[in-house]
């Protein structure tokens, strides 16, 4: 349930929070209290340590979450068909790994690294240019013989359809 949360427009996340408290089993509550410092509504600290025969009125102070929502909330990412991930990262760094071969190269290795990808990619560049396009190296679902979407294009079907869907005081849920 707490991983929902990153689905709701980023304006619902705590109004979200604020009802999982109130059907949590008692066994997750450790769990959601921390979620709920840590990515949602922060805590509240004592500022500076206090003597404890000390007279002076109790301060607290709201520290902002760890990780504030709109760092996780992928909602306005799944309504407009964006990447919710940094894979596109991942791929680059394995892309990377698989072409210099190593993980702590010499910058000598990453500069000739740099020329031969430059090199690369210029030559699709032009390629393109003259109207020959790079082939695609992943098959589509017909050319595997079958017609049925993969099945990550169906699960992002049906989370952009639960977050449209979604909406305040819907089914008495928030």
């Amino acid at each position: 349930m707490i991983d929902a949360l990153a689905l709701l427009p980023l304006e619902d996340v705590i109004e979200g929070m604020r009802y999982l408290k109130t059907v949590i089993p008692p066994e997750a509550e450790e769990l959601l209290m921390y979620s709920d410092r840590t990515y949602v509504s922060g805590s509240l600290q004592q500022p500076v340590a206090m003597p404890s025969d000390a007279l002076v009125p109790l301060i607290m102070r709201h520290t902002s979450p760890m990780f504030a929502p709109h760092l996780w909330n992928v909602h306005d990412a799944t309504m407009n068909n964006n990447a919710r991930t940094n894979n596109i990262c991942e791929g680059w760094n394995n892309k990377f790994f698989n072409l210099v071969g190593h993980y702590h190269p010499s910058i000598w290795r990453v500069i000739e690294w740099f020329q031969l990808e430059e090199a690369i990619v210029s030559t699709i560049i032009k390629q393109d240019a003259v109207g020959n396009p790079p082939q695609r190296r992943r098959s589509t679902p017909s050319s595997r013989g079958g017609t049925r979407a993969p099945q990550w294009t169906t699960a992002v079907n049906q989370l952009r359809s639960v977050s449209a869907q979604r909406s305040p005081g819907e089914n008495g849920r928030v």
